[in-house]
């Protein structure tokens, strides 16, 4: 059996970045195991109509590897291309296996070595495991009585259906969240009629997305100090805005009555307003960026239905007041399990602890990236880790820096583990949960992908992106317990 030094899970941005920067400190000795057919991750499997990232394309890339960008605003397919070029520029596709989902990695004390095994039952040995799954690639499905009596096409936004054709056909969207406002405005041309079943509204705000004309383009690919100056400018914009979702909730509610006032004017019909506007401060949830979403909502081959479902039948679904509606298909619109994070592969520690066990009670961790009791395990993009304000690829970057700084000193001092002191990771959490009280998110009167079923929130980070950074800049052994060969 093969023996590394590294494994990756996932080849999204995350496990992108990590490899990149190991081939950068001479470390070679890696592999990356991705459950797709192909590397590039979410922007690689998301293919859904309209498909688009709701952060500039300046900020949404690494900053170490600036790209021509053809928008303000990048596009799934441009996101894949970006991400397939850094994968092709560095080197990694030798790296690599596709189809390859790793379902289990358990850690043998004895020998200092995670055993990752994928489901071709190949087993690779690795001293160091990372994992760069991220918390947005596992589904979520909601609990629908007799749903798996319906006779129509069904399938979830992020497995999307090319093959179905929609036009003259009755579509059912389930849901109104971050994909939804993107793919409905693309579906409307087409069907016959589109049901949208809304839970709660969502706060949308205009997108300033254009096309960058060519000498904006030039300017920016060619002169590395004007596209920085650029890049900052975006960077410190978001953050500053921050200070209204950690510390002045009250300043996002001035903040959302233009939105109101948007929505207003493109939404005639006071019922629909009624249930486009939100009734909780802007912010508990994500902002969602979108111009044509209200407009398709409003033509008269849509329908939107707040009543909630009751059940489905072969070919319709029911509501709670007892409407039928007939459909030929249903698209799921309901995101993914965030607070299930890494729920699918079976990850065993020290002493036979399972980490999906551990981690029903509460998920934490410590700055997101290593688990008390889980030795020689960095998790990218973990718990605590996201943003409603501003690009996850600062976060991933600061992540990076800090693992390849812990796998240099493992791999420099022989060390056979580093296990997070249990101490360190109740004081972060306690500290992070403590600052997360006064945040919109735990403040502004919704229920979130944020929260698990306690209301407690293992998903964003309460704070700037600035201080996270700094926490990250440096690994500290003395926050881990060591042993040595």
């Amino acid at each position: 059996m093969e023996i590394k030094d590294v494994v990756i899970v996932g080849s999204g941005y995350s496990g992108v970045c990590i490899a990149i920067k190991l081939k950068e400190a001479g470390l070679n000795n890696f592999t990356i195991l991705e459950k797709e057919d192909e590397l590039g991750g979410t922007w690689y499997i998301n293919t859904y109509p309209g498909a688009a990232c709701d952060v500039e394309s300046h900020l949404y890339s690494f900053s170490f590897e600036p790209y021509d960008w053809s928008r303000t605003f990048p596009q799934q397919k441009e996101l894949n291309v970006y991400i397939k070029h850094c994968i092709n520029k560095y080197k990694l596709v030798p790296h690599a296996k596709v189809n390859s989902t790793v379902t289990s990695a358990v850690f043998n004390e004895q020998e200092g070595l995670w055993t990752v095994t994928t489901n071709n039952n190949e087993q690779i040995k690795t001293k160091i495991l990372v994992t760069g799954a991220g918390a947005l690639n596992d589904p979520a499905y909601p609990e629908i009585k007799g749903i798996e009596s319906f006779e129509g096409t069904k399938f979830h936004s992020a497995i999307w259906n090319h093959s179905f054709d929609m036009k003259g056909k009755n579509v059912a969207v389930i849901g109104s969240g971050a994909s939804a406002i993107q793919f409905v405005p693309e579906l409307v041309p087409l069907v016959k009629t589109l049901y949208l079943f809304q839970r709660t509204p969502n706060w949308i705000m205009p997108k300033p997305d254009r096309p960058f004309k060519a000498w904006e383009r030039k300017l920016l690919i060619s002169m590395p100090l004007v596209r920085k100056i650029y890049r900052e400018r975006l960077y410190w914009e978001k953050e500053l805005r921050v200070v209204a979702f950690i510390k002045y909730p009250k300043l996002l509610k001035w903040v959302s009555k233009p939105v109101e006032k948007w929505v207003r004017k493109i939404v005639k019909d006071p019922a629909l307003q009624k249930a486009m506007i939100p009734n909780y401060t802007m912010g508990c949830k994500r902002i969602l960026l979108a111009n044509t979403y209200y407009p398709a909502i409003i033509k008269e081959n849509v329908k939107v239905i707040s009543d909630g479902i009751d059940y489905v039948t072969p070919n319709s679904i029911v509501t709670k007041n007892g409407q039928e509606v007939p459909v030929d298909a249903i698209i799921y619109a309901t995101g993914f399990k965030a607070t299930k994070l890494l729920s699918t592969i079976n990850i065993i520690g020290n002493h036979g602890k399972s980490l999906n066990d551990i981690w029903k009670e509460n998920v934490e961790g410590y700055l997101g990236t290593t688990v008390a009791g889980f030795p020689n395990l960095f998790i990218m993009t973990g718990p605590n880790t996201g943003v409603g304000h501003t690009s996850m690829i600062h976060i991933i970057e600061s992540q990076a820096k800090y693992v390849i700084e812990g796998i240099k000193y493992l791999l420099k001092n022989n060390v056979k583990s580093a296990v997070l002191k249990e101490e360190v990771q109740k004081d972060f959490n306690m500290y992070v949960q403590k600052k997360m009280k006064n945040t919109v998110w735990q403040s502004g009167g919704c229920v979130s992908w944020y929260q698990d079923d306690k209301g407690r929130n293992p998903i964003l980070w309460p704070g700037y992106t600035v201080k996270f950074r700094k926490l990250t800049s440096k690994f500290d052994p003395n926050k881990y317990k060591l042993v040595t060969k």
